[in-house]
């Protein structure tokens, strides 16, 4: 059963007031619409109208509120039941350059819903890979999605202007004000007041960008030159397919998949404070959810999307992940992208102000994964898939151009940007690390009660520590199973025979571990209904405490005798 974490507001299945409805959904909305650059991107990148611009980006906001009301839901097929919302995503921006500029409009669209289908199919296998994805790869990825955005973040925070790469003091006091209120509020106020913290600051940093002249008369005058309503369907170019660029398109899948994969991770982990493994199938219809979505927007006219690592920060800092939200910034989408006018005061925001919102999304999201990460015991092996994939990489951010120059066009994307790079050599990594790795081990134990709590005690301690940094197990589920050889070693040295050891066998996967106790002597009754007991009883009150000890370390104990042998089963959840 899922946990609310004592950090949300509004967790998973609340229901927020109608009022902290809208102003949550508009919230996401900011955060969201900062993705609607790369529609205007692909357009004059082919010297297209400003009216094709406003036409796709109409496109994916009504296509993104479709998108985020059908992954809240909890079907047997689509929706991951989460709040998940979507962004125009820049891992299809190289494919649909090289659409547009060989097919024009109409090949990007038809290749994009194409990209949309061919994730869908892929979800659907995806419980048969979860082997790729452990939970030092899950915590990785979830942290890697933060990572990957600084880049974006810091360049909008410090406004940087590659013609003129001088310190703009202006635009980024307005970032530092605008970051400070949300942290402030977030940090220092009462009540409720913090789940409003990023759109308060949003507005504080509209009003400074307004008063310093930031937002001028330029573009408030072109959102006032918009017309009020307009359905955005009245045209539409048409659908076209070229077999050469499906390769292309395809990795822009791979990257759009990788990163959503690592958001439904991170809004399982945030929305349940008992977190301890994936759940494949939340990922499956999260990722076939998020495939529909970019099919549909495909077939209607719009650019690529796929979930937001931002809008997960932004759920995460305010405290409200509750899956209604979805309706409410879904319908906000869906009204905003036919009138126009509306939507363009979200779309001039200043990139100071884009980017203090981004601070303050990813702190959480990074810290996020690095709990995911730790939740399991570390030996060298995972040291290295950790470290190496985090280095790889961030060198992909810190080397763009030698990434740019020395691999082909069609893989470009893979090295486009921190997460994707890392998440492949993660991926790669591990199945490299796991070679030699036994699920089982054995363990001799003499059964000296008098010498248990010294050398045996030690050798079970440093056999169960070694073999969980191996496995990448939990450090409290290892730590009960110490426990549990420990009691059930004292509880046994009664009961084998004299000269002969116990035999531990002990056997790992995700969801529990077994032990299996052989040994020669008598089996092990495991009632402790022992009746009234005399404090001069101590045989008998002794054997009572230590079943008790035994069972409050263990889930499942059974005993059974097979001909010269007996045995003791152990069982621990996972």
């Amino acid at each position: 059963m899922r946990k609310k974490p004592d950090n949300l507001v509004y967790g998973l299945d609340d229901k927020p007031p109608l009022f902290s409805l809208i102003l949550l959904g508009l919230q996401h909305y900011m955060v969201a619409s900062i993705g609607l650059i790369f529609p205007v991107i692909l357009i004059s990148s082919v010297n297209g109208s400003d009216a094709d611009a406003e036409l796709m980006v109409s496109i994916c906001m009504l296509t993104g509120g479709i998108s985020v009301i059908l992954q809240s839901l909890r079907t047997k097929y689509i929706g991951c039941g989460y709040l998940l919302p979507p962004m125009v995503t820049s891992s299809f921006l190289p494919a649909s350059i090289m659409a547009a500029q060989m097919g024009g409009l109409p090949l990007v669209f038809g290749m994009t819903a194409f990209a949309g289908f061919s994730e869908v199919l892929i979800a659907r296998v995806i419980n048969k890979i979860k082997v790729l994805f452990p939970p030092e790869v899950t915590g990785l990825v979830i942290m890697m999605v933060g990572i990957s955005m600084i880049k974006i973040a810091s360049n909008n925070f410090f406004a940087v202007n590659q013609a003129d790469p001088g310190l703009r003091s202006t635009e980024v006091s307005i970032a530092a004000l605008t970051l400070f209120t949300m942290v402030g509020i977030n940090i220092w106020s009462k009540g409720k007041l913090n789940l409003y913290s990023v759109i308060i600051g949003i507005l504080v940093g509209y009003v400074f960008s307004t008063f310093f002249g930031i937002l001028g008369n330029k573009e408030w005058g072109r959102i006032a030159s918009l017309p009020f309503f307009k359905f955005p369907f009245l045209t539409h170019p048409g659908l076209d397919f070229k077999l050469v660029l499906v390769f292309p398109f395809l990795i822009g899948m791979i990257c759009s998949t990788l990163k959503s994969l690592g958001n439904v991770l991170l809004v399982q982990r945030i929305n349940d404070a008992k977190w301890v493994r994936t759940d494949m199938e939340s990922v499956k219809k999260g990722l076939s959810t998020d495939g529909i979505g970019c099919a549909i927007t495909g077939l209607l006219g719009g650019f690529g999307q796929s979930t937001s690592a931002g809008n997960i920060g932004l759920s995460v800092a305010t405290g409200a992940t509750s899956r209604i939200i979805a309706w409410s910034l879904g319908i906000i989408m869906i009204i905003f992208s036919m009138l126009p006018q509306l939507a363009g005061i979200f779309a001039v925001m200043p990139k100071p102000v884009m980017g203090a919102t981004l601070f303050y999304s990813l702190s959480f999201m990074i810290i996020a994964g690095l709990q995911v990460i730790m939740s399991r015991m570390i030996d060298s092996r995972k040291t290295f898939v950790i470290g190496l994939s985090m280095i790889f990489g961030i060198t992909t951010d810190l080397m763009p151009e030698f990434f740019a120059q020395n691999f082909h066009p069609y893989i470009q994307p893979l090295f486009a940007n921190s997460l994707t790079s890392s998440a492949l050599v993660a991926i790669l990594l591990n199945l490299i690390s796991r070679i030699g790795i036994k699920k089982r081990s054995k363990l001799e134990v003499e059964p000296n009660l008098e010498d248990f709590e010294s050398e045996n005690y030690e050798a079970v301690k440093n056999f169960m520590t070694a073999n969980g940094k191996l496995w990448g197990a939990r450090q409290e589920v290892i730590e009960k199973v110490i426990g549990g050889i420990h009691e059930l070693s004292i509880a046994l040295a009664g009961n084998v025979k004299e000269g002969e050891k116990i035999f531990f066998d002990v056997a790992f996967d995700e969801f529990k571990i077994e032990v299996e106790a052989r040994y020669k002597g008598e089996k092990l009754m495991l009632s402790d209904e022992t009746g009234s007991l005399e404090m001069t009883d101590l045989v008998n009150l002794g054997a009572s405490i230590q079943l008790r000890l035994l069972r409050y370390y263990t889930d499942k104990i059974k005993s059974t005798v097979n001909k010269d042998d007996s045995f003791v089963f152990l069982e621990f959840e996972h």
